[in-house]
């Protein structure tokens, strides 16, 4: 089943004083992004109280190959395959989710992957949904008076419940912060091609990590990353939020 946005004239979404807190600080915290090791830190921080993900699929427009570009980004163990099928700039899926979304006049649109709409179903589906997966959340950034031409295209993956219709206005009010913050690290560290896949953070390109668990604690603006058995960590973390990670080799 899919969902499309309710029309705003009809119903009237209003978020709670946290929510709206969050997003000033997801904001706030995004512009000093620059790495993808921090932009992936930086979506398990406010964004993830907000939209609650275990899968980031970030796209953005490649100049030199006049196509998206995905990299995908996941918090939970997920087979390679599934990571593999994302960052294919022609899948069916992505296709499918971007003309979902055109065709919502450019709102947040969603696929339950355990009810998908009949005759829709591609091969990529059926592997997240044996990953656990239950919906995904597109939405995305196109140029100025040209619809069809989409700068920035996310994707999130919930392995929890659905999204609600507040989740979704939340991620519309963040849409701006995420396309700045993916384009930032795209003009610092260029693109990578045919796509990456970072399982956690990946350290120097040889070594790779898994975010295995993450809860707030009391240093705030601290990680630990493991590297070459070397704990390693990164203070005055420029996000502001208070972390604790633990990360453990993949």
């Amino acid at each position: 089943m899919t969902r499309l946005p309710s029309d705003p004239a009809q119903t009237t979404l209003v978020l709670s004083d946290s929510q709206v807190e969050a997003i000033v600080s997801s904001a706030e915290a995004g512009l000093d992004v620059r790495r993808r090791y921090q932009f992936f830190v930086w979506i398990q921080g406010s964004l993830q109280v907000l939209l609650p993900h275990q899968l980031t699929v970030c796209g953005a427009y490649a100049r030199t190959r006049h196509e998206l570009q995905f990299e995908t980004f996941n918090s939970v163990p997920v087979d390679a395959e599934v990571l593999t099928g994302f960052t294919d700039s022609r899948s069916p899926l992505l296709t499918q989710l971007q003309e979902m979304w055109l065709r919502a006049r450019c709102k947040p649109v969603t696929l339950n992957l355990e009810n998908p709409p009949q005759g829709i179903e591609t091969a990529l589906q059926e592997l997240l949904r044996t990953a656990g997966f239950k919906e995904l959340l597109g939405h995305g950034v196109s140029r100025p008076q040209r619809p069809n031409e989409i700068e920035t295209f996310f994707v999130l993956g919930s392995q929890t419940a659905p999204f609600t219709p507040r989740q979704r206005l939340c991620l519309e009010l963040l849409l701006p912060h995420m396309h700045s913050t993916w384009q930032r690290v795209q003009a610092v560290e260029g693109c990578t091609g045919g796509g990456q896949v970072l399982h956690g953070l990946e350290i120097r390109k040889t070594h790779t990590y898994r975010l295995d668990a993450f809860e707030p604690g009391p240093d705030t603006g601290l990680l630990g990353v493991m590297e070459e058995g070397v704990v390693r960590q990164f203070r005055d973390w420029p996000t502001g939020d208070a972390l604790g990670a633990t990360l453990l080799p993949v």
